[in-house]
C-alpha cells in the first residue's frame, strides 16, 4: 500500500563554487519555521487561471532574478527575456500563385 505523501516545497540555490542551479525538496512543516522572508504571491486568476508555456518562463525568470539578487554573480550569467515572448503562429503561410 503506498503511503500519501507528504506535503513539500522547493529551495533553489545558485552555488557559485561549482556554477550551478539546485533544487531540493523539504518537508512543509519543518520549513514553516524558517520562512520568515518576503512573501511574492503569484496569482494564478491574472494568468487565467492557468499555468502555460509562458507563465512557466516568466515564473522562472522571477525565481532567477530573485536568487540574483542576493548572488549577484549569477545575474552576469542571465541573458533571458523579461518581457513576455509573443506565441508562435503556428497558421501556415499561404499558397504561392502561379
Amino acid at each position: 500500500m503506498n503511503k500519501p505523501k507528504q506535503p513539500k516545497s522547493i529551495v533553489v540555490n545558485y552555488d557559485q563554487a561549482n556554477k550551478e542551479l539546485t533544487f531540493q525538496t523539504v518537508d512543509d512543516a519543518s520549513l514553516k519555521p524558517l520562512l520568515t522572508g518576503t512573501v511574492y504571491p503569484i496569482l494564478l486568476d491574472d494568468f487565467g487561471g492557468k499555468i502555460d508555456d509562458e507563465f512557466a518562463r516568466r515564473f522562472g525568470v522571477a525565481i532567477l532574478n530573485c536568487l540574483a539578487l542576493f548572488k549577484p554573480e549569477l545575474k552576469t550569467l542571465m541573458f533571458v527575456t523579461e518581457q513576455s515572448i509573443a506565441p508562435l503562429d503556428r497558421t501556415p503561410p499561404a499558397r504561392p500563385i502561379d
